[in-house]
């Protein structure tokens, strides 16, 4: 099957589990919620892909696959966190911004050029940005904005503010760096190895947080049964979209990959908005459009 095949499966199956994953924190603590998803998710693996798993590794690979798990993990609690505490559809744009974050790096500290349509992609992804977090602005009119620079740079210093919003730019940057990871293990690694082993090092690294924390994992509020069947159903997409996106991952470039399955952003965007009834969704809307744009530009060859 062709590579984008693979990549718009992974769109679609992230949307859905990022529309199920709100649902389900608006009411469960995000640690003990991520436990159980990933505890769930390496459930899933197993009984999928039990017949082909091959666990033998280097010593070098086995490293690398536990720090990308450690990683994995940590972006996957701070998004958790995030989206908790944050509407959706402000959530999802910031941490399709990955792409651009590994570009400026890549430039600043590995010397990598950065082409016209890279520089035009990053002006674009400012400027979604921009629109994304105006209406949180203190001078959030147009004429107080450009008024002073200082006031221009308002909206993007709302991006960490609020509750939720520093966990948003830890889940934002630990994407960053996993990409880079998992684009370095990949071509090395069959696809169902490395999942089984990034899901154990999240699953250890949650309850080894849960234990510090002297939490319990307890049922939630709202029904036991209901819990654990929307669980078990993230699980499952979420599952199969990763298995999609890493197989593409190792057939195509990842930044092809990564171009494709951010369509995800904008489904989540408009859908989210419009099922938990969130606000200035026209605004958010054009801003993922935006950005998404940005970002295609800056992943291309």
């Amino acid at each position: 099957m062709a590579w984008y095949l693979y990549a718009l499966f992974a769109a679609f199956g992230i949307t859905i589990v990022g529309l199920l994953q709100k649902k389900t924190l608006q009411q469960q603590h995000s640690l003990e919620y991520v436990t159980f998803l990933n505890i769930a998710k390496l459930l899933v693996l197993l009984l999928l892909f039990s017949q082909v798993l091959h666990l033998r590794l280097t010593s070098t690979q086995f490293v690398f696959v536990g720090i990308s798990g450690f990683i994995g993990a940590s972006s996957l609690l701070f998004t958790a966190r995030a989206m908790r505490a944050m509407e959706l559809s402000s959530v999802l744009p910031i941490l399709a911004l990955d792409p651009a974050i590994v570009a400026v790096l890549a430039y600043f500290l590995l010397g990598e050029g950065l082409s016209w349509y890279k520089v035009c992609g990053l002006l674009l992804t400012l400027i979604g940005t921009f629109i994304l977090e105006f209406h949180r602005a203190e001078h959030s009119h147009l004429s107080e904005l450009f008024r002073t620079p200082k006031h221009l740079l308002a909206p993007f210093k709302e991006i960490g503010k609020g509750p939720g919003g520093r966990s948003l730019l830890i889940a934002v940057l630990a994407l960053a760096f996993g990409g880079i990871l998992d684009r370095f293990l990949l071509v090395r690694i069959e696809v169902p190895t490395y999942l089984f082993y990034n899901y154990l090092f999240g699953t250890i690294l949650y309850l080894v947080l849960l234990a510090g924390a002297r939490q319990k994992i307890g049922m939630p509020t709202f029904g036991k049964r209901s819990f654990i069947g929307l669980v078990l159903l993230t699980a499952a997409i979420n599952v199969l979209a990763n298995a999609s996106q890493a197989k593409a991952t190792s057939i195509a470039a990842v930044g092809l990959v990564i171009a494709v399955k951010r369509i995800s952003v904008l489904f989540d965007v408009i859908l989210g908005g419009k099922l938990f009834h969130e606000r200035h969704l026209l605004q958010k809307t054009i801003a993922s459009i935006i950005i998404l744009t940005g970002i295609y530009l800056i992943v291309l060859p």
